[in-house]
């Protein structure tokens, strides 16, 4: 791909448009378009589609989009749904391959979250997604978004995440395709062919926001499809490499 190449983000449930700030920054490939999450919509198309019409808006005709958690989900559908528009596709550690077993409980957690005790759950979860590399700042913005959102719209999100058939959607895309592993254990050995996969493990589930400049770099190698960047991606824990 050669020439401009404009780049929209879209943060996961309880992020913001900053978070992006330190890769976008680093995209000196085409102008950003930094989104918030967008509340009240609750399903994964209606969220793409509102991606869509902003990215419209920016008057960016065709794009790289780049999604983390739950964005990822939306990220991923947006491509699958519009191709034309959609230069490349970056997923950034979101639950794409994820076994029947395990979907079965999260769509069982889903349910609880309707029960009185679904606001405590819902703050367990988001408290269990952290890790060494979030510090105590982060960890507390995140739960103030958390905590501002209606619980339920956070709860018809949630249920939308675990309900998307992204196995299925991931191995229909007919645009370049990136997957980031960081906090989530996906198999990058079972990524469909012609989808790039990056490990990150170790650097948190906010990955853009710890290690930037490497989730840069995969998005780089992604949208000019080289092939050649992958020798110059440091390779140190944690690392960023291509399967």
């Amino acid at each position: 791909m050669t020439g401009s190449t404009p780049a929209v983000f879209i943060p996961g449930l309880a992020g913001h448009a900053a978070e992006f700030d330190a890769v976008a920054d680093g995209w000196t490939d085409g102008p950003t378009l930094r989104l918030d999450p967008f509340y009240g919509e609750p399903s994964i198309a209606g969220q793409a589609a509102r991606v869509a019409a902003a990215a419209q808006r920016a008057g960016f005709a065709r794009y790289l989009v780049v999604g983390h958690s739950q964005g990822g989900l939306v990220a991923l559908e947006l491509a699958k749904a519009g191709p034309d528009s959609i230069a490349a596709v970056g997923i950034v550690d979101a639950p794409i391959l994820v076994p029947a077993p395990v979907r079965a409980a999260m769509t069982a957690f889903a349910a609880l979250l309707r029960t009185p005790l679904g606001p405590a759950l819902l703050r367990a979860f988001f408290r269990a997604t952290f890790a060494e590399a979030d510090g105590h700042g982060h960890r507390a913005d995140v739960m103030a978004r958390l905590a501002a959102i209606p619980h339920a719209d956070a709860r018809r999100l949630v249920r939308a995440t675990f309900r998307y058939p992204a196995r299925e959607a991931i191995a229909d895309l007919t645009v370049p395709a990136a997957y980031i592993r960081a906090n989530i254990p996906t198999p990058l050995d079972r990524l469909p062919a012609g989808v790039r996969g990056y490990d990150l493990s170790g650097a948190g589930h906010w990955v853009h926001l710890h290690h930037p400049q490497q989730v840069t770099t995969a998005l780089r190698e992604l949208v000019t499809a080289t092939g050649s960047a992958a020798a110059g991606i440091p390779t140190a824990t944690p690392s960023c490499r291509r399967t």
